[in-house]
């Protein structure tokens, strides 16, 4: 028999079996596909969601932060009007005050000069009061006086009318 010289092959110069090779080959594809199915897949979809649920959260966020600007600018509005409607009311306080100073003080004096005028028309009319008393006595003393010169006792009608004349006289 012939014996075939055998060709050198490239595998085997390498060092290789080629069935062995076949084998942890498709063992290799066997443990990928199981890995692929059962893990990768999971495990990639998992962080997609990872993924998704971090991007929300950093929009959730920026949604947030914009707010708390927007919120921080009208607090800053509401407290610049708060200011401004406390300054208004400071002003028309102190114009109402001022207002309220000036009325009293035109009331204060106008009831002085009421006081002040009353009590000249009270005098005035105690004064008169007083002269008419003291016309009234000393027509009285001078009709005492003439009666005692005359001697002569006037009816008291006579009196009154003697006195009424001697009162207006007094007062000419």
């Amino acid at each position: 028999m012939v014996e075939a010289v055998a060709e050198p092959n490239f595998i085997g110069t390498l060092g290789l079996n080629w069935k062995l090779f076949l084998a942890q080959l498709l063992n290799f594809g066997v443990v990928l596909f199981v890995l692929w199915r059962w893990v990768f897949r999971p495990l990639s979809g998992a962080l997609e969601q990872r993924r998704l649920k971090i991007e929300g959260s950093v929009k959730k966020a920026e949604e947030i932060e914009a707010r708390l600007n927007l919120l921080a600018v009208e607090r800053k509005e509401t407290m610049q009007k708060a200011r401004q409607e406390a300054d208004g009311i400071i002003k028309d306080a102190l114009t109402a005050a001022s207002n309220i100073k000036t009325e009293g003080e035109a009331a204060a004096r106008a009831q002085s000069e009421k006081i002040l005028n009353d009590t000249k028309v009270e005098i005035n009319a105690e004064k008169d009061r007083a002269l008419k008393e003291v016309k009234t006595e000393i027509a009285t003393i001078v009709i005492a006086a003439a009666e005692k010169v005359a001697r002569v006792k006037i009816d008291s009608k006579q009196d009154m009318d003697l006195t009424n004349e001697i009162i207006e006289g007094i007062g000419k």
